[in-house]
């Protein structure tokens, strides 16, 4: 199920864009931390020598600086001004912090994906290079948030529709929907679209526009089958890695097998996922 939601919410946003990451040279090991910054945090990038000989400094130091857009982007970390001890000797490791500005123009960087690069010679001038890519992300001003009305199932609950697990981030993989108070061990359906309708049926509001791209994604509740308001069920919803979908919106809406709602069928409210920074 949670390649099924992945690949609804990218294909409805926009077409998925991989992350271009550079291959890092054997032993040559570089970490970010945290690995999943927000804006302001202070960067910590450290890397590791691991490949059995000694590296001395080439095209800058140690830890050679950062790209915005990701490896290969557009260079924003001048290595005149960062410098690391050299020999970096075998097994050793070199930490320098970041404050996320931009030190050739000065300017605090904006939320997005960027590339950290290393590159290092040994003695036998053989050139030792890695790149890694993280995002950074920006405040969520934006969450996801219900439009339209629910209507009532079975011991005349509304079943609710909610996001779960942190902002809605580009690369946010633990992000989550969830579908409660409604009957236990009931079959139902998440409906993720790339528009909001107002569509009326026999059995109430269908809250997604019909005339975009929509994907169905199946699921039965847990709980005392047949228990009306004990089911529940937590959908994972793993966002695209991709800057590209910051500003644009998915739309969903649960539908529940149910005979005691309206013609067979209780509907949750819908759901904006508005993708943050």
């Amino acid at each position: 199920m949670r390649s099924i939601v992945a690949c609804a919410l990218s294909c409805v946003l926009s077409s998925s864009i991989a992350a271009a990451q550079s291959p890092c040279s054997p032993g040559l090991d570089l970490t970010v931390s945290p690995a999943q910054p927000m804006l302001g945090d202070v960067i910590t990038v450290t890397v590791t020598n691991n490949t059995g000989v000694v590296l001395w400094h080439a095209l800058g130091a140690p830890v050679g600086g950062a790209y915005t857009g990701g490896c290969g982007g557009t260079w924003i970390w001048g290595p005149n001004v960062i410098d690391v001890p050299v020999p970096l000797m075998p097994g050793a490791s070199a930490s320098i912090v970041w404050d996320q500005t931009d030190i050739i123009f000065g300017e605090q960087v904006p939320p997005g994906r960027y590339g950290f690069a290393s590159g290092m010679t040994d003695d036998q001038a053989q050139f030792h290079g890695c790149c890694v890519e993280v995002g950074i992300h920006g405040p969520c001003l934006t969450p996801p948030a219900n439009y339209g009305a629910a209507s009532l199932g079975a011991g005349g609950l509304a079943p609710g529709l909610a996001a779960a697990n942190g902002p809605a981030f580009f690369g946010n993989d633990q992000f989550t929907l969830t579908v409660g108070h409604i009957r236990g061990g009931a079959a139902g359906a998440l409906v993720i679209g790339a528009g909001a309708g107002q569509l009326a049926t026999p059995w109430g509001s269908f809250l997604i526009d019909a005339s975009l791209p929509f994907f169905i994604v199946p699921f039965t509740a847990s709980g005392a089958l047949g228990v009306p308001g004990a089911g529940g069920v937590a959908i994972p919803a793993p966002i695209p890695d991709d800057p590209a979908l910051i500003g644009l919106v998915a739309y969903a809406q649960a539908l529940i097998v149910d005979d005691a709602a309206q013609a067979g069928i209780a509907h949750t409210a819908g759901l904006t996922i508005p993708i943050c920074p």
